[in-house]
């Protein structure tokens, strides 16, 4: 072959050709990446949805809990309110912990007013009654 020959250098067309290849591969490899990175973002979004569903259900566990008190504490009350006057019988205190609803940590007996209440005020969940 002689030094004028097209297989020896390139013509246009090669150039053009190789161009158009190497864009190709690079449309083909950003393809590849967005598709990683969209299944990266459903896989985030699942696992999203998984921890906000496991949230909702330990706040609805929580909210069934505090009803269940309010009830215990509802009822209690009622019994409270039908006991007759006892003037200065004894009746059970109970003093609650804040930390956890519905446990006793102590109770004590004290004298009531002549209504059935105590003298002293009782303190339920750090509250004064």
């Amino acid at each position: 072959m002689t030094a004028n020959s097209s297989e020896e250098k390139p013509t246009y067309m090669d150039i053009a050709q190789t161009i158009v290849q190497r864009y190709i591969f690079d449309i083909q490899r950003e393809e590849e990446n967005s598709t990683d990175n969209l299944e990266e973002a459903r896989q985030n979004l699942f696992n999203t949805k998984w921890d906000l569903l496991e949230i909702m259900d330990k706040r609805d566990n929580t909210v069934c809990h505090l009803t269940a008190c309010l009830k215990a504490s509802k009822a209690e009350l009622s019994l409270l309110d039908q006991l007759p006057n006892l003037g200065t019988d004894v009746v059970k205190r109970r003093r609650w912990s804040g930390s956890s609803l519905g446990k006793v940590v102590e109770e004590e007996d004290a004298e009531t007013d002549g209504t059935g209440y105590p003298k002293t005020r009782v303190i339920i969940s750090g509250s004064k009654i």
